[in-house]
Formats: C-alpha cells, structure tokens, sequence
C-alpha cells in the first residue's frame, strides 16, 4: 500500500493514501478467502481424521479391550482368592489358638481317659459335650467342662459312676442333672445327665 506525504505549513504533516479504493475492497476479499479456505481444510483435515479413526481404530482397540477386560477378570479372581485365603488362615489360626489353649489348660485326653475308667457296669453313655470354662464359669478359661448324657439300670449304677469320676484325679467335681425313667425294650432303665469339671475349673 503506497501512501503520500504532504507538509503543511505551521510543522503539521497529513498523510493521504493513493491506492485506489476497489483495489483495497479486493485484497480484503482476497484476505478473507484465503483465511476461509485454511478454515475450511482445518475442517476437512480434522474430519478426515475422525473418518480413518472410525475406519482403523478399532481394529487396534479391540486387542486393548479384550486385554483390559481379562485384567479386571484376573483382579477379581485374585480378590477372591485373597478373601478366601484369609478366612482358610483366620481359621486356621484360631484352631491352633484353641489347641494351644487346650494344651496349656486341661488335657482334654486325660480326662476322656478318665471318664472311660470310671464307666461300671450298667452304664452306657450316649452324648458328651465339653468346652473351656474358667472358675467362675465363663468361656476361654482355664479348665474344662464336660457334660455327660447316658443310660443307667438303676441309681446305684449312677451313683457307682458319679463315685468313681470324683476319685479321678484329674476331675475335680461332679454334679447331677436330670434324672428321669426311660423304657429301654421291655426294661426300664434311667436317663441321666452328670456335669464334671476338670483342671482350674470350679475347684
């Protein structure tokens, strides 16, 4: 663009433009053309790629899902078999505390022992049922309880037994519980249920 200077008088300088005014009008023209078309091949170079990436792409991310989905497969097998891990270890840990515990208080062999010994004749047991007591009879202490359910001919058997499990030394008390008449063919006979405690328990 070309311009002319012409001075005025009094120091003012003016400045005129010689380019003609349609030549003006064309370059803009032309200016907003070219700004148009780098527009719209922006726009086509962005929808060619859209189109050869809906073309092509998914033959590549299809190996990428399949693998991330056998990752998350895999992770959860893996959670799984941790949570089970840690309950088999949980358990396996409590029964060896238990078995310590047993070891450690009363010996559950010894009194078994015992109670077979003290069986006379005419009596026949027919349940047991025992677990840790402490002195004043709660769980986890340090002796044993054990309750015995059976059948006897008649109360001097009974007592015969309950004498013969209080002379055991591992057994330090015995108590009675239900006694009741139970037909046994064309017999009668009795039920009856006896409580004794062993090692620290209810000394």
């Amino acid at each position: 663009m070309r311009r002319g200077t012409v001075g005025i008088g009094g120091g003012v300088t003016a400045s005129i433009n010689l380019v003609p005014v349609p030549f003006q009008r064309r370059q803009c023209r032309q200016r907003r053309r070219r700004a148009w078309g780098m527009v719209v091949c922006g726009l086509g170079a962005l929808l060619g790629a859209a189109w050869l990436g809906e073309r092509f792409w998914p033959d590549h991310a299809r190996p990428l899902r399949e693998h991330t989905a056998t990752l998350k497969q895999r992770y959860s097998e893996t959670r799984l078999e941790l949570a089970r891990a840690t309950a088999e270890r949980d358990a396996a840990l409590e029964r060896a505390r238990v078995m310590l515990g047993m070891q450690a208080r009363a010996n559950w062999a010894e009194v078994l022992i015992a109670i077979c010994q003290a069986i006379p004749a005419g009596v026949v047991l027919t349940a047991s049922e025992g677990m840790n007591v402490g002195q004043s009879g709660d769980s986890d202490g340090s002796g044993l309880s054990v309750t015995l359910r059976g059948m006897c001919l008649g109360h001097a058997a009974l007592a015969e037994f309950a004498d013969a499990l209080r002379r055991a030394e591992t057994i330090a008390r015995v108590e009675p519980g239900n006694v009741a008449r139970a037909p046994v063919g064309g017999d009668e006979a009795l039920s009856f249920e006896l409580t004794l405690w062993a090692g620290g328990a209810n000394q």
